[in-house]
């Protein structure tokens, strides 16, 4: 009875840790994504848990221009397009220094 007991709250303990810790994780995604993007929290953390929209349980997917529409990328383009841009910025900070 008393080993039940322990493992009845043995197991809910490790729900809640291991909720909390998915949860902790998930308000760090989100901070850092819409830090670094034009897109708020509120509408990130909506396209997280969009259950109609799941692919396979970890979210949303988004394409292209949609996600330049909802400010989670600049642009869309390739690995050349990202190098290239990534080398101008890079010139356009030597010039400033």
């Amino acid at each position: 009875m008393l080993q039940k007991l322990f493992n009845d709250v043995y197991t809910k303990f490790k729900l809640h840790f291991y909720q909390r810790m998915f949860e902790r994780l998930q308000e760090r995604i989100v901070t850092f994504v819409s830090g670094h993007s034009q897109i708020s929290a509120e509408l990130f953390q909506s396209l997280m848990l969009k259950k109609e929209d799941m692919a396979a349980d970890v979210g949303s997917v988004i394409y292209g221009e949609e996600a330049v529409s909802l400010g989670l990328i600049d642009q869309v383009g390739g690995l050349s397009d990202g190098l290239q841009y990534l080398y101008r910025r890079i010139d356009e900070r030597k010039k400033q220094a």
